[in-house]
C-alpha cells in the first residue's frame, strides 16, 4: 500500500547555478504533472499481476517461477529463483523444490549442481523460511526499483533529459523520478535514484531484473 505522505514535505531540489526562465519552470511543472500518476500506475500493473499482493499473490508467483524453470529457454531461471528461495521468497522455494522432486525421485544423476546445493542447503536448515521483513520484501522491492529505472529512462527520451545528473541549468530525469516517488510516499534522492538505475543496468542484478520484469509483463 501506499505509505502516508508527510505533510508540508518539500521535494528536495538540486542547485542550479542560476535562475530558472518562466518558460523553464513551466516546462519542470509540466513534467512533474504529467509523472505523478506513474508509480500509481506502475503499482496498479504489479497487483494485477499478484506481485504485491502476498496472499494468493503467491500462487501467481509459483506458477511463474515453475513455468519458468521448465522451459530450457529460460537460461537465467535457475540461478534467479535459486537467489530468491535462499533469500526466503516462499513462492521461489516451493517452486524449486517441486522442480527438484521428480529429479531426486529418478535417482538425481540429472540434477543440476546449483539445484543440489540448495537441495542439501535447505534439508540442513541453513535456508531462510521466510524473509527476515515481510514489509521490506526483497521482490517487492526489486520491483519497485526496475520501475524506477524504467521511469528514468521513459523520462529521459519522452523530454530530453538527462538522464542521471542533473547540469547547470535542468534537473535530470533521475531528479523528476525522485521528486514523483517522494511525493508519491517514497522519499528518494536523485544520487538514491542514479544508483538504482547504475545497479540494475549491469551484472546478476540486471539478469534478475530482466527475469522479474518479464515474469510480470507476461502475468498481466
Amino acid at each position: 500500500m501506499k505509505p502516508p505522505a508527510k505533510r508540508g514535505a518539500r521535494e528536495a531540489r538540486t542547485p542550479m547555478n542560476r535562475d530558472m526562465t518562466i518558460v523553464e519552470q513551466a516546462e519542470e511543472h509540466t513534467i512533474l504533472a504529467a509523472m505523478r500518476p506513474w508509480p500509481g500506475l506502475q503499482e496498479d500493473r504489479l497487483k494485477a499481476a499478484g506481485y504485491t499482493d502476498f496472499g494468493d499473490g503467491e500462487a501467481v508467483l509459483q506458477a511463474m517461477f515453475e513455468s519458468k524453470l521448465a522451459d530450457p529457454r529460460e537460461v537465467d531461471a535457475l540461478a534467479c529463483i535459486k537467489w530468491l528461495a535462499e533469500r526466503g521468497f516462499r513462492s521461489a522455494q516451493e517452486a524449486i523444490l517441486n522442480y527438484a522432486q521428480p529429479l531426486l525421485e529418478a535417482g538425481g544423476h540429472n540434477l543440476p549442481a546449483p539445484l543440489l546445493d540448495y537441495v542439501v542447503n535447505f534439508m540442513r536448515g541453513r535456508v531462510a523460511l521466510h524473509p527476515p521483513d515481510v514489509r521490506n520484501d526483497v521482490v517487492r522491492n526489486m520491483l519497485r526499483d526496475i520501475g524506477i529505472a524504467a521511469m528514468v529512462k521513459v523520462a529521459a527520451i519522452r523530454w530530453g533529459l538527462p538522464k542521471l545528473n542533473s547540469s547547470g541549468c535542468r534537473h535530470s530525469a533521475a531528479w523528476f523520478v525522485a521528486a514523483v516517488m517522494t511525493d508519491y510516499g517514497h522519499p528518494l534522492t536523485e544520487r538514491q535514484v542514479r544508483r538504482i538505475v547504475q545497479t540494475y543496468s549491469q551484472g546478476f542484478g540486471k539478469r534478475l531484473s530482466d527475469f522479474l520484469r518479464a515474469g510480470a509483463e507476461r502475468t498481466i
